[in-house]
């Protein structure tokens, strides 16, 4: 279902493994409608799942930081975006630049043994 989706919005779906800030814009999505949720439910004396749908509401009519744009106009093309994919794109790579500052490149060889750290703690693994 969520592939078909992904076509015919024209999203290209790719994952990154082994970085924690992989899904860094996600995160910070979902922890700002967290928080307005928090505070939604603090102001109405209810519980923050309560006042999900409202945060989401709320962080859909308010200004992105990248795209100087608000979410639902965006997503529903109000005003038509030839430049958001490109604002979008400028700040990921700013911001794994800034990430991988530190960062080394390594070259390996076809047929190279490679091993990799998680750090993950599964105590089933042996």
């Amino acid at each position: 279902m969520c592939t078909q989706i992904y076509k015919r919005l024209q999203i290209t779906h790719t994952k990154a493994a082994y970085h924690s800030t992989t899904n860094g814009q996600v995160e910070r999505t979902h922890n700002t409608i967290i928080e307005l949720a928090k505070v939604l439910a603090h102001q109405h004396s209810s519980a923050p799942d309560e006042q999900i749908f409202e945060a989401v509401r709320q962080y859909n009519k308010s200004i992105h930081s990248v795209t100087n744009e608000k979410p639902e106009d965006v997503f529903f093309n109000q005003r038509g975006y030839p430049d958001i994919k490109e604002r979008l794109q400028q700040n990921q790579d700013r911001v794994l630049l800034y990430h991988n500052r530190n960062s080394k490149h390594l070259n390996y060889k076809e047929g190279e043994v490679i091993y990799s750290k998680t750090h993950r703690r599964n105590k089933n693994v042996k």
